[in-house]
């Protein structure tokens, strides 16, 4: 995944939570690849964000949109139990620290379907929140953004983006639900 972004944004980071995991790829200049649990490490990217965004508004100007895509797929699937520290999902306190970048975010949760019900096993269902909590969340965090799920995303993006973003359900439409 990080290939295919990094022909389309400036600057891209990924976060692995074990070493070794990442199949890095020293070609890509403008991907960051960082080690750690993802909200020590995108508090920083955030703030970074928030700071560049800051200094490039001019006074008395239209406002001029920054955006910044947030694929979250941070959340443990590994066929074994987890016997880290860390618990399965990180979800909301990720929203929570994206919330920061709130007008210009564009957020894709993937694995929708996990957050329908209960995790199967060997997941710890008391680690991840339901759909209705990262709804709920997304609502207040984020209250200019539709939010809705798409395949197999929760997607969450500015209203301002509604028009491309409906363009492209249309047109992909009948390769999502082939008619005979």
């Amino acid at each position: 995944r990080s290939k295919e972004a990094a022909k389309h944004f400036k600057d891209c980071y990924t976060i692995e939570l074990i070493e070794g995991r990442a199949c890095i790829d020293d070609t890509l200049e403008n991907v960051r690849w960082l080690t750690g649990n993802s909200v020590d490490m995108l508090l920083p990217i955030v703030n970074n964000l928030i700071g560049a965004k800051n200094r490039m508004q001019i006074k008395d100007k239209p406002p001029v949109y920054h955006y910044a895509f947030f694929w979250l797929d941070a959340h443990y699937s590994d066929p074994i139990p987890n016997i880290s520290q860390y618990k399965e999902c990180y979800i909301l306190e990720e929203l929570e620290i994206i919330s920061g970048y709130r007008d210009d975010a564009i957020i894709l949760i993937d694995d929708a379907r996990l957050f329908c019900g209960h995790p199967p096993a060997p997941n710890n269902p008391k680690d991840w929140p339901t759909i209705r909590e990262i709804f709920a969340l997304l609502n207040e965090k984020f209250p200019y953004n539709t939010t809705t799920i798409r395949d197999d995303y929760i997607i969450s993006y500015p209203d301002r983006l509604d028009e491309p973003f409906d363009a492209e359900w249309v047109s992909s439409y009948s390769n999502r639900y082939p008619t005979e």
